[in-house]
């Protein structure tokens, strides 16, 4: 089959794409097919990982939580020709760093630049005092990191460096996910560091093959799940998500229905206990240090929201074959673990579960969950996407040892980047003797005071995990002192139960839309898309049924501006978005006297 694979390779994309349908017709599975080059005068879709991000930057343009950076404090003589020279190396070698969206009546296309010269931002602090130095860089920083990108156009990726004395600085490197995340922003830092090693000591930097780039991968990505490969895995996430529930309902929720990215981190370290036990348990069990925390997780979650179905999420990358190992871009996608604690098993009984669903779900990783959205939004399935609220990532490396430059000395400049889309994010440091975790939450749903408490429980559960691996669940003790933040009233109930009844056309042509989404039949205006379960991915996916079906004038943004029926309904019809006037207020009253009489009747 190698001979076929390079035979195929050799073609034009003309040919290519004549094959490919031929092989269609005759039932041939290609998504076994290998990667191809892509001409770049052709419209290059976005991969999968793209649209989404595409989806989010189109709907919150202002928003900067998909931005990815990491600061250094440098000592030493910087060469910073060297330096803006690797820059541009990596910007020249990888078209990723030089592409754009572009949208067009087709749809959203990925556009690369022919060049592009990127010069580092230089700033100079050396005017403070030496006590000022740091924290103004520190504020510097956090001020540059929260200023969001332009997917329309050039540059997506910054180089900021600020001058604290003639040899003491601090470089950051911004980008967006669009074009960095995870393993890629890694790469990043260590072509960076070896281009710069090159350039300072007057070496020529090696030519490297690079026979395919991120645009060929979108490519393949897009006809890969076209086959057996891909129908495969859409039947196992299906089949997996069924009885998910739609979202969790944690304690201490100071409001919901709000989508506010604005965040705060609490950090700390397990005991070297705790932390010894848990790589103990792992060696001796056989269970990864990765299933270990992942189940902890869970069991808390579970202890705090009171649901027997919990849902994790991590991400993973999808780079799926060796050609795409070098290649710098996005290759991540959400990954859903949900553990089910309907029955009372032993926690040695739980990772003897998970370590099989874990298995399963990376064998099944490749499938984007935003296709797995369009699959169900196509077919009208109940099944429904759940919301994605915690994320879990599990780090083994250290972008200190990734970054290394001749000659200096290089520290962690550390900085408070205060957004996230999600409303948890753990983040597992095992690297180092004692297990660190940073939650990173949002400001809006919780206190911080809160997040300690959750931190204290998932310490506790993690000992007694280690320590005690025949215990059964149910003997978890109640974990009282998160009670008292549980705070949801009678009255905020009563709001996202109660049933108000539409008034009028653009109101009807609403609740229908969200019952067929939700497949909830009795949905009343004044029910909130959050509450109900919504989130950005159904957002799109209503929103492209609305503009396509009923209204021309709706934006995605909207649907998180007034995000009930009664809202954005007043934003369709007035363009006001305001709630009833005293008129409508009457009726609906009358509306939902005669809707409770009939009920009780």
């Amino acid at each position: 089959m190698s001979d076929t694979y390079d035979e195929i390779a050799q073609l034009s994309s003309e040919e290519r794409a004549l094959l490919e349908q031929l092989m269609k017709e005759e039932g041939v599975d290609i998504s076994q097919l290998p990667i191809s080059n892509v001409n770049r005068n052709e419209d290059i879709p976005l991969s999968f990982s793209q649209e989404r991000l595409w989806s989010l930057w189109s709907l919150a343009p202002d928003n900067p939580s998909e931005n990815v950076h990491v600061s250094f404090e440098i000592m030493g003589s910087l060469n910073i020709n060297a330096l803006e020279n690797a820059v541009n190396e990596i910007i020249k070698r990888n078209e990723i760093l030089r592409t754009i969206c572009v949208q067009k009546e087709e749809g959203i296309f990925q556009q690369i630049q022919p060049e592009m010269i990127l010069q580092v931002e230089q700033f100079d602090f050396s005017k403070f005092s030496e006590s000022e130095k740091k924290p103004e860089a520190k504020k510097f920083i956090e001020k540059e990191i929260s200023s969001p990108f332009n997917l329309t156009r050039l540059p997506i990726f910054r180089i900021l460096l600020l001058k604290l004395n003639s040899d003491h600085f601090v470089l950051t490197i911004l980008t967006h996910q669009f074009v960095s995340v995870g393993y890629t922003a890694n790469m990043i830092l260590q072509k960076l560091a070896d281009y710069y090693n090159t350039f300072a000591g007057k070496q020529t930097i090696k030519t490297e093959q690079h026979e395919f780039d991120y645009a060929d991968f979108a490519v393949w990505q897009k006809k890969r799940i076209e086959g057996k490969f891909g129908i495969r895995q859409l039947d196992y996430w299906k089949e997996k998500i069924k009885s998910i529930p739609l979202q969790l309902r944690f304690p201490g929720i100071k409001k919901t229905g709000t989508e506010n990215s604005k965040a705060s981190s609490f950090g700390f370290d397990l005991s070297a206990k705790v932390s010894d036990g848990i790589r103990s348990y792992s060696e001796k069990a056989g269970y990864s240090v990765f299933m270990i925390l992942l189940d902890a997780l869970q069991l808390t979650l579970k202890k705090l929201t009171g649901e027997n179905k919990i849902l994790v999420t991590t991400a993973v990358s999808t780079r799926g074959t060796s050609e795409t190992e070098i290649m710098l871009g996005n290759f991540s996608n959400n990954l859903l673990f949900c553990s089910d604690f309907t029955q009372d098993v032993t926690f040695n009984e739980i990772l003897s579960r998970t370590r099989t669903e874990v298995g399963e779900a990376f064998d099944n990783q490749d499938l984007p969950l935003e296709y797995l959205v369009s699959v169900l939004q196509k077919e009208a399935s109940a099944v429904m996407i759940p919301r994605i609220q915690v994320l879990f990532m599990l780090r083994d490396k250290n972008s200190d040892d990734l970054f290394k430059l001749e000659g200096m000395e290089i520290q962690k400049f550390p900085v408070d980047f205060r957004f996230s889309k999600l409303d948890l994010l753990f983040d597992i440091y095992t690297a180092t003797k004692e297990i660190g975790i940073n939650i990173t939450y949002k400001e809006s749903l919780f206190e911080q005071e809160v997040i300690s408490e959750f931190s204290k429980i998932l310490e506790e559960i993690l000992a007694l995990m280690t320590t005690n691996q025949t215990m059964k669940i149910s003997k978890l003790p109640q974990f009282r002192s998160i009670e008292k933040y549980a705070q949801y009233s009678d009255s905020e109930s009563k709001i996202s139960t109660e049933y108000i009844a539409p008034i009028n056309e653009t109101e009807n042509k609403l609740v229908e839309v969200w019952q067929k989404f939700f497949n909830i039949k009795e949905i009343g205006t004044k029910n909130n898309f959050f509450d109900l379960g919504g989130h950005s991915l159904l957002a799109l996916s209503i929103f492209n049924e609305l503009k396509s079906n009923h209204f021309k004038n709706i934006s995605l943004v909207d649907l998180f501006n007034y995000p009930t029926i009664n809202s954005l309904a007043k934003k369709l019809i007035d363009g006001t978005g305001e709630l009833d006037s005293i008129d409508d207020g009457k009726k609906r009253a009358e509306i939902r006297r005669s809707s409770r009489d009939r009920r009780i009747r």
